[in-house]
Formats: C-alpha cells, structure tokens, sequence
C-alpha cells in the first residue's frame, strides 16, 4: 500500500467517525494485525505511514493495539497459538470499542475473515499487503 493510498484510507476513516466526537476519556481504538511483525519490510514502512497519517488528520485521542499471528509463543504444544490469540483480543477489547481492524498481510486477514463475526462483528476492516485474489480464495 502506497503513501497516497495510506492517506485516502486515513481521510475515509476520519471523515467517517467525524461526527461521533471522542473525549481524552474515550479514545478511538485501533488494532492492527501483522501477519509477521512490525519490523519487516515493507510491512515497517507502511505502518510508520499509517500512523503518521493518522496522528496528522485525528486532532482526537486514539490508541492502536497490534497483534501479530506468528508472534504468538507456544508453551503448551497442544494449545493452538491462534486459539491463544482470539481469547487475548477478546479479553482485551471487552471493555474496549475496538473502531477499526487493520491486517496487513494474507495470514492477517484470513485471521480477520476467520473471526469477524466472534471477534470483529460490525467493525470496519482494512485489509493491506495481499492480493485480493488470495483474500477470495481464503488461501
């Protein structure tokens, strides 16, 4: 995803919550969701982006959340990381309005279309980094 594409998704976002008002009691949530990590490129680039983008078009307070699907440990062999995973992001957005989902990568997004509706039911998701024929064919 380009700079300018980061910038068209950023002013989508912002003009679609703009009326909704969030105090410096109630920030906007955002989970990002890394198929790998935060430092591998391109990955890396496109994230410093993206938040750059959103700190310079949000005058409003927002906390990102990220997640990644091979950074989960396995201490029990017979646990699933991904199991793992859906129960911390439960836990954590419970108390939380999660706004906006962003999966970069196909794994990331297959993990989002696995879990929308347990997970990820009527928030706005971002799928960046995959081709969409992957993305339709859930592979």
């Amino acid at each position: 995803m380009g700079t300018h594409a980061i910038r068209w998704v950023v002013a989508l976002f912002v003009l679609s919550f703009a009326p909704l008002g969030a105090s410096a009691q109630n920030p906007r949530h955002i989970l990002l969701l890394y198929t790998f990590g935060t430092d591998v490129s391109p990955w890396n680039e496109t994230i410093a982006a993206f938040r750059a983008e959103l700190d310079k078009r949000l005058s409003e307070p927002i906390e990102i959340y990220e997640a990644s699907i091979f950074g989960t440990r396995l201490d029990n062999p017979g646990e699933l990381a991904e199991d793992r995973l859906v129960e911390y992001l439960r836990e954590l957005f419970s108390s939380r309005k999660l706004e906006l989902v962003v999966s970069l990568g196909a794994v990331a997004a297959h993990f989002v279309q696995r879990h929308r509706e347990d997970l990820f039911a009527g928030i706005p998701a971002l799928f960046g980094g995959i081709d969409w024929r992957r993305l339709e064919e859930g592979s």
